[in-house]
């Protein structure tokens, strides 16, 4: 952390779970408080750059308005995507100050979707199950193999005519 901190705001012009939009030395970024914690991270969503000081804190997170993208509120990090995160920065209250530490810090390492997709696309080409692409049988969305439907009130064919 660097030994320069900025004064950005009073505490009383945040609200408790409110957002605001706050400058840090000419890089946009949001104060927000989640309860009775101070967080200052960037403004704009990674997902489709979106201005994060329209969004809201909600159980934990600060949730970006436009598809809501949700973040931990204490580590920016995505809720489903572990490699995507937002530049977080330090937060200090002095009496009525809020202050920010203005160097960034990311609690993740970015995860690169292009490299795994190429790596994926040559388990493919090798002969290897890609993770995730077997099918889950106890998945209930997933179609049942061909037959008569066990239920023959609901079976459209139940003499199976129309079955190869």
């Amino acid at each position: 952390m660097s030994t320069r901190w900025l004064r950005v705001a009073d505490v009383a012009a945040v609200p408790r779970d409110g957002v605001v939009p706050v400058d840090l030395d000419g890089r946009p970024a949001i104060l927000y408080r989640a309860g009775d914690r101070w967080f200052c991270a960037q403004r704009r969503c990674p997902h489709a750059d979106f201005d994060l000081a329209e969004g809201f804190v909600s159980r934990g997170y600060l949730v970006c308005p436009l598809h809501l993208w949700r973040f931990a509120v204490d580590t920016g990090i995505h809720e489903l995507s572990p490699g995507v995160c937002l530049a977080m920065y330090a937060v200090r209250i002095e009496g009525q100050d809020v202050w920010v530490d203005p160097t960034p810090r990311r609690n993740c390492t970015p995860f690169d979707q292009y490299a795994q997709l190429e790596a994926d696309l040559e388990d493919t080409r090798v002969g290897k199950a890609v993770p995730g692409s077997e099918p889950d049988p106890a998945d209930p969305d997933l179609d049942p193999a061909p037959g008569p439907d066990p239920d023959p009130a609901r079976d459209p064919d139940p003499e199976g005519r129309n079955r190869p």
